[in-house]
């Protein structure tokens, strides 16, 4: 007799760029815990465009064991979309949400990197990109190769201290935890002890705790968009991709530091975040005061 597969129960759902592939990479070497083999599925989003059934989605889960405890989506297309959540929690309404924060200053910088990276942005220069976000959202300066759009609305991706409140209005707060990527940064360990006592899970006594998913550039960025822009037309008639762009990806990528910001554009930033930082702060008890560009701080 078939048996139904085994639902998610514990939810990863950003914010990206925040270390989400890292802290998934670890549990997922945990033996109580299974991922979804689809680095990150999107279902309740439909970030991918792909209108996956239920069906689908459930299958990812097909090869949870008895022992897996903790079954986990870490999809990071969720936290911003609040319909995404209420359909997820009308899904599995005892979900636990683990997300992870970072300065909106950065993220929004490091967001725009990685959309370079992948071919969905074709504007080098993040200022650039930054005021091109009111065009882009009445639909003008999409680049062809971009299939979500709305990844370039830096400042909505960004939005933590809204995107939390709104998951706190759906679920109780016990079925939250939150992290800080500066305190992963100093005590990696530390913070994987307590994801894994909020998870109801053992120690396994890991000890290492390798970055993934860095800052990265694309040796070829015009060469990557054509790819993208091919791949979304075959996509949208229903060819199987041969993987090469995948592979052509994997030998044309660089890891490396981008260039500060220009400390002007840094308090242009600040000023646009300042509330969502202070929303943020009253929610998680935390005091954000050191988010303050130092520029700012002189004024």
């Amino acid at each position: 007799m078939t048996t139904k597969p085994y639902k998610p129960n514990v939810f990863i759902p950003g914010a990206p760029k925040c270390a989400t592939t890292s802290l998934t990479a670890w549990l997922a070497e945990h033996r109580n815990c299974y991922v979804s083999p689809k680095k990150e599925p999107h279902f309740f989003s439909n970030f991918l465009r792909n209108d996956m059934t239920i069906e689908e989605y459930e299958s990812l889960f097909w090869d949870v064991q008895s022992h897996h405890r903790v079954i986990i989506d870490a999809s990071t297309s969720y936290l911003s979309n609040e319909y995404a959540l209420q359909k997820l929690l009308r899904y599995n309404p005892t979900a636990k949400f683990i997300l992870m924060f970072r300065n909106p200053i950065e993220l929004s910088y490091a967001l725009h990197g990685e959309n370079l990276y992948l071919g969905r942005e074709n504007e080098p220069d993040f200022e650039k990109a930054w005021w091109l976000q009111e065009k882009r959202k009445k639909g003008k300066n999409i680049p062809h190769s971009c299939q979500n759009p709305e990844m370039l609305f830096y400042r909505d991706q960004c939005l933590l201290g809204t995107s939390f409140s709104k998951l706190l209005k759906l679920t109780n707060i016990s079925y939250v935890y939150w992290i800080f990527l500066e305190d992963l940064r100093i005590d990696a360990r530390n913070c994987y002890l307590k994801v894994l006592e909020f998870c109801g899970l053992e120690d396994d006594g890991r000890v290492e705790f390798p970055s993934f998913n860095q800052a990265k550039f694309h040796r070829f960025p015009r060469l990557n968009q054509i790819f993208r822009t091919i791949g979304r037309f075959r996509s949208r008639i229903g060819l199987p991709g041969l993987g090469f762009r995948k592979t052509f990806n994997r030998f044309s990528h660089i890891e490396q530091k981008r260039s500060p910001l220009r400390k002007e554009f840094e308090c242009v930033l600040y000023e646009s975040f300042k509330e969502e930082i202070d929303l943020l702060a009253s929610l998680t008890g935390r005091d954000l005061s050191h988010w303050i560009p130092d520029n700012y701080k002189s004024r």
